[in-house]
């Protein structure tokens, strides 16, 4: 293996180097809710993407929001509450596509409704039916009881998934977005 290339996948052809990392990630698909972590996932997608010329498709799975009880007993549903999850949800993927245009990264950005799916269900399919090669996402770390009551998407994801997935740890995002505003302001200025 030779060093300085995608995870040292490379190997020589005939007696020319061909990537074989290019060949296994054409079409990643980023989970995205505009948190710190899911930054940090895009951050890493992007470095990746921009490496082995690959196209991104950052998705944002709107949830549905569980019927409450009101004050009244009665079960009522807040429509207000869910165009707020829409709201939301566009303000991240425009941040998303700013951060794609700014790396100079081939990709798109898609909005999903999750119905009466889980995150990790519409996710796994929606990157079957874009046919990505892997599947980005963060996670938040979530242990114990935090973990039992407020469940992991990125643990589901990894479970139903037929696809590679990476996982960019919580702690990354400490520095997604500054990876992101590096990557561009090195694209802009004509460095690598």
């Amino acid at each position: 293996m030779q060093r300085g290339t995608v995870w040292g996948l490379s190997r020589h052809v005939g007696g020319s180097q061909r990537m074989m990392g290019a060949a296994l990630f054409n079409r990643m698909l980023v989970a995205f809710d505009g948190s710190p972590t899911s930054s940090a996932a895009l951050a890493v997608a992007i470095g990746l993407a921009d490496v082995l010329k690959a196209t991104i498709r950052v998705v944002s799975v709107v949830e549905r929001l569980p019927e409450v009880i009101g004050l009244g007993g009665g079960l009522e549903r807040a429509p207000e509450n869910a165009q707020m999850l829409h709201s939301e949800s566009e303000k991240a993927l425009s941040r998303a596509r700013d951060f794609l245009k700014f790396s100079g990264v081939h990709g798109d950005t898609l909005a999903i409704d999750a119905g009466e799916h889980s995150v990790a269900t519409v996710l796994n399919l929606a990157a079957r039916e874009w046919q990505a090669d892997v599947i980005i996402s963060g996670t938040h770390g979530r242990r114990g009881a935090r973990r039992l009551v407020l469940g992991s998407v990125a643990d589901a994801l990894v479970k139903q998934s037929t696809l590679p997935v990476i996982l960019v740890p919580h702690y990354a995002s400490k520095n997604g977005r500054a990876e992101i505003a590096s990557a561009a302001e090195t694209k802009q200025s004509g460095g690598h």
